[in-house]
């Protein structure tokens, strides 16, 4: 996007009803990615063209999604010339705490606290190119539920359901890009059995790659029977391989994820194991007959632990599910080297968790 004419190319397929609202469209776009990350009134030169800017939005025919469309297509357009391309998503909070005077907001942590979550998912190469946005989801919380509220939801009503509507994303340009291999990454949160049995078919086109967060129960292939737990499994492999990366410094959520301490940079060398092991349906929804005729579900796991950590920091280790074949030694690598990319989706700059 160094091109002077990217911003032409980004809106070709802009529609808003109405000429003038096309051309604003580009302007705003050109102004504000070369001001980026500062806000409307900094990123224009005159009063006028700062409250053309407040207009357009407030437009009728302005809509989020009307916004997106465009550069969603021009990025599926850039994704289709690529051999891989990596759909990260992640979500974050649009704090509006202390400005009572915006309506449409939810809470968010808590009662004392207000705004939007937005989860986007982000399409780029390997390479951490960054091709685009391919979609987002926002929403509000209207009260603060309980866990057992939650649990008795089905899961197309809970918010962890975005996970999968990323993955569905990342699948739907799976299959109008045959000739790209498309992997969905979803950091602990994605850990879902609903997720997880969405098996390569001719209907799921697109792969997952999941930071594993549950250590489940793992099924002997043959008889159907208890064996180990995940973690335990892929523990007991042999490492077939190792890798090396910078971790940038930064703050960082603990084990208990309400509390943020200090990283320093350093470097980290991890040692890698991989096997596949057969997932049980979870028992719950084995009990009320969801899954109770499903066979257990091949997971390929890829097992990363750091090596001589310093004894100051946390040692780094992952457990990462996926299902694209993990065939060797250097597919294992691959796989670390994909899910390394999500830290790019991050929008706190320097934050994610361990």
């Amino acid at each position: 996007m160094q091109d002077a004419n990217w911003v032409i190319e980004e809106t070709k397929m802009v529609q808003f009803g109405d000429k003038r609202l096309n051309k604003r469209y580009e302007k705003l776009l050109d102004g504000l990615a070369s001001h980026a990350p500062k806000s409307i009134p900094s990123s224009f030169k005159s009063w006028k063209e700062t409250i053309a800017a407040y207009r357009f939005f407030n437009h009728k025919n302005i809509t989020p999604d009307g916004i997106l469309t465009p550069h969603r297509e021009a990025t599926l357009a850039r994704i289709k010339n690529e051999k891989t391309v990596l759909i990260p998503q992640d979500t974050t909070e649009i704090d509006f705490t202390g400005r009572e005077s915006i309506s449409g907001m939810g809470y968010l942590g808590s009662q004392y606290s207000h705004g939007i979550y937005l989860h986007p998912s982000l399409a780029m190469t390997p390479e951490r190119t960054c091709l685009g946005i391919v979609n987002t989801h926002t929403w509000t919380r209207d009260k603060l539920g309980t866990a057992e509220s939650r649990k008795k939801k089905p899961i197309e009503e809970k918010e962890t359901y975005r996970w999968i509507k990323g993955y569905e994303t990342a699948n739907a340009i799976a299959l109008v890009s045959p000739d790209t291999l498309i992997v969905s990454i979803a950091d602990r949160e994605g850990d879902m059995y609903d997720l997880l049995q969405k098996m390569p078919s001719e209907s799921n086109k697109a792969y997952w790659l999941v930071r594993s967060s549950h250590n489940r129960e793992v099924l002997n292939e043959t008889d159907n029977e208890l064996t180990l737990r995940l973690r335990e499994a892929v523990r007991a492999s042999k490492p077939i391989g190792s890798i090396e990366f910078k971790m940038s410094p930064g703050k960082i959520h603990t084990q208990d994820a309400w509390t943020r301490r200090e990283r320093k940079e350093r470097t980290v060398h991890q040692e890698i194991r991989a096997c596949t092991v057969y997932v049980k349906p979870p028992s719950s929804k084995y009990k009320i007959n969801i899954y109770k005729k499903s066979a257990p579900i091949p997971i390929n796991v890829v097992h990363c632990r750091e090596i001589n950590a310093p004894s100051d920091e946390e040692t780094i280790e992952w457990f990462l599910l996926t299902s694209f074949p993990v065939t060797d030694a250097e597919t294992a690598i691959e796989v670390v080297k994909w899910y390394l990319c999500r830290w790019q989706i991050l929008l706190l700059p320097g934050e994610f968790c361990i």
